[in-house]
């Protein structure tokens, strides 16, 4: 008898896959399980996986829009939305695998959703806290946040393209130990952090959210680019 199509898409992860998720608390419990119900009707009417992951673009730009149009209105609306673009970045990767259609350039786009996600999430919540009080350095909290996250990743790419290392590739997590899985859950993406932005709105400290993410996230973009220069100057011999 042929698999439906529901049961196809929520069986389409491997074992590897599975126990990523299942170590990262927020995707195993929300993320992915309401990425399916999403998936389902997209696959429905014939979306691909690229076509989701530019549907999650314009997700992050919507969020950074409702602030910018909105101002302190549109807050609760961006926040919701970045939550939802945690959810909807699973799609692709969904549609992917069921479909058996993986590929470089679908990994290429996931990519850069992902870094524009991140790049417009923080620049969001320091105007978001620049709405509230009125501090202009709230926008270069945001900013500056957003650099100490996109930045090490680009320093992290560059190794990658040119040494073809990579000690932080998804594999890698099948390693991870306490420390490192308590950090995926704080700091990342798809981790509390999001939950959290939620929180922090409601019980008004969302800048003190931001204050926490900029000291996380310098601190880890910090570890990663010394990290990847070790790896550099330490493991290969520069050719004339």
């Amino acid at each position: 008898m042929k698999e439906n199509l529901f049961y196809r898409i929520t069986h389409s992860r491997s074992e590897t896959k599975i126990w990523i998720d299942n170590i990262d608390i927020w995707v195993r419990f929300v993320a992915r399980p309401l990425s399916y119900l999403i998936t389902y009707p997209l696959m429905k009417l014939n979306v691909s996986a690229n076509a989701a992951s530019m549907i999650s673009m314009g997700i992050s730009l919507a969020g950074l829009g409702s602030v910018l149009v909105f101002k302190t209105a549109g807050i609760l609306p961006a926040i919701l939305i970045f939550n939802f673009w945690i959810i909807f970045d699973a799609v692709d990767g969904n549609i992917a695998r069921t479909l058996k259609k993986q590929s470089n350039k679908g990994t290429y786009i996931d990519a850069i959703s992902g870094y524009l996600y991140l790049m417009t999430l923080y620049i969001t919540l320091g105007l978001a806290v620049f709405y509230q009080t009125n501090n202009p350095i709230w926008i270069a909290a945001g900013f500056l946040t957003s650099l100490m996250t996109t930045f090490p990743r680009l320093v992290l790419q560059k190794k990658i393209a040119m040494f073809g290392v990579n000690e932080k590739d998804s594999s890698a997590k099948l390693n991870y130990g306490i420390k490192e899985i308590l950090a995926m859950n704080i700091a990342g993406a798809a981790g509390l952090m999001n939950p959290l932005m939620i929180m922090a709105y409601c019980f008004d400290f969302l800048g003190a959210y931001l204050m926490f993410y900029m000291l996380v996230q310098g601190a880890l973009g910090v570890m990663t680019i010394i990290s990847s220069f070790k790896v550099v100057f330490n493991e290969f011999e520069e050719t004339a």
